[in-house]
């Protein structure tokens, strides 16, 4: 099991095969992966014992990933699995009144692997893989994000993507990742009460994204991950100097949009989670829709990713940029022009 560092697809375009498929099955969404989450004032998170309880359960043979589900399920606490650890077997165990700490590190025994306490949720990874510990966003994210905190639970396999638009979806904020990132794939997750940069950290450790290879920006109209070297020329918006004052108002105008579409259909049923990502010349339609202008976008560049992604109120030009901003070529901008949007090449 190798980290695979994300600079290594910087220059090359994310494959996509256009099939999507998202689901969303009451009861089971836990097992599939989900996110709860609520916000509160700084300094309201609970103790280390009301996080982390004594244990008293018994636990079958199992795999680590279904065992971690058990223990988000029965115990709660906050427990993280990375990736590549989830088919490893523990064996049937026994807790009467042991200290969390004892049980995480009884199943880290079990599964050759090591555990460290991030505070707010126990962290399991294979040895040579301190660098994960180098995550620390602490101090990264503006104070409107600092009252916010999540209690989330996702299944093994989940996608970065899917991950970051549940919790943005939740806390009515846009957490946003380029293509690098936000393909990677996560381990067995469960947390409770976790302060968002906690939250964040624990997702890019269970997908085993190294500190170094990412580049956190936070602002406050959105927080977007991306490979280091995923640069792009600013500004995105190839026309500004040409713009009406009637134009301008509609790049401030502030929105909410959710790609590939809004997430609940005429039947009110729930969308929570797609298999891959769709293409730009798929969203055309849905974008127009949420943004109220037409939405144009050159042949050439019509097949370029767009992951699943749920952004609140941000400007329609800040949305416009975001979803540039994952491409992992510097080659793309758009106009505003009197027929609408155009996205194209530079």
């Amino acid at each position: 099991m190798n980290i695979r560092p994300l600079t290594s697809r910087i220059g090359a375009i994310a494959r996509v095969s256009g099939r999507i498929l998202s689901l969303w099955v009451p009861g089971v969404l836990l097992l599939a992966g989900c996110t709860t989450t609520t916000t509160t004032e700084p300094g309201s998170l609970a103790s280390a014992e009301a996080l982390f309880p004594s244990v008293a359960v018994r636990l079958e043979q199992d795999t680590l990933g279904r065992t971690v589900r058990t223990i988000g399920e029965e115990i709660g606490g906050g427990l993280v699995s990375v990736y590549g650890l989830n088919e490893r077997p523990v064996p049937a165990m026994n807790f009467q009144g042991d200290s969390y700490e004892v049980m995480v590190g009884r199943l880290a025994e079990a599964t050759n692997s090591i555990y460290v306490d991030r505070d707010y949720y126990y962290l399991i990874y294979p040895p040579g893989y301190d660098l994960l510990l180098g995550h620390d966003l602490s101090d990264t994210l503006p104070a409107r994000y600092q009252g916010m905190i999540a209690t989330l639970a996702l299944g093994r396999d989940t996608s970065l993507y899917n991950a970051f638009a549940m919790l943005s979806d939740s806390l009515g904020i846009t957490v946003i990742a380029d293509n690098a990132v936000a393909e990677a794939i996560t381990g067995e997750i469960t947390l409770d009460n976790a302060p968002l940069h906690a939250v964040i950290e624990a997702l890019l450790q269970s997908a085993l994204v190294p500190p170094q290879d990412v580049v956190v920006e936070a602002t406050d109209e959105y927080i977007l991950l991306s490979a280091r070297g995923n640069e792009h020329p600013e500004p995105l918006l190839m026309n500004a100097a040409e713009l009406t004052d009637a134009q301008r108002a509609t790049l401030n105008r502030r929105i909410d949009l959710t790609l590939p579409q809004p997430n609940s259909n005429a039947n009110g049923e729930v969308i929570s989670f797609y298999v891959e990502a769709t293409t730009l010349g798929q969203v055309l339609g849905s974008l127009a829709s949420q943004i109220g202008v037409t939405v144009h976008a050159n042949e050439i560049i019509r097949d370029l990713p767009v992951n699943y992604s749920i952004m609140h109120d941000v400007r329609v030009e800040t949305a416009l940029d975001l979803i540039i901003r994952q491409w992992l070529v510097p080659s793309f901008g758009y106009t505003l022009e009197e027929n609408g949007i155009h996205f194209r090449v530079r």
